[in-house]
């Protein structure tokens, strides 16, 4: 009787494992499939950024331009890699989030049509 009992147990236990890998697994894939929906559907503002309310200064092209979320931790992430290169150079400056894309395009055509200093794409940090 203790042997079935064992067994039983063994194999809920084992179809409860299966469940939650499954479960994983669709969630994983639910992820993928938003994420892959937000690329194609999201406004790309060019090859390197999309659309949205934080202020980035891309000192390569030389231009500020308003990116969404992700392609501002991108352009953190590796200002923060140049620096630890000791890089002179970044290649960008994440500045300023704001309360709508609205309020990120007006101060972008603030910014573009005022001669401002540049001295955040330098790295004095050696």
């Amino acid at each position: 009787m203790s042997n079935i009992c064992l067994i039983i147990l063994f194999t809920l236990l084992n179809v409860s494992v299966k469940a939650q890998v499954l479960d994983k697994d669709n969630l994983l894939n639910r992820e993928e499939k938003n994420s892959t929906l937000r690329r194609r559907l999201e406004p790309r503002l060019s090859n390197k950024y999309y659309r949205g309310r934080y202020l980035v200064y891309d000192c390569i092209d030389r231009h500020y331009v308003c990116v969404n979320l992700p392609s501002f931790y991108n352009c953190r992430e590796t200002r923060v890699k140049e620096i630890e290169n000791k890089e002179v150079l970044l290649s960008c400056a994440p500045l300023k989030l704001f309360k709508t894309q609205k309020e990120c395009f007006d101060a972008n055509y603030k910014l573009i049509h005022r001669v401002t200093n540049k001295a955040f794409c330098v790295n004095r940090i050696f």
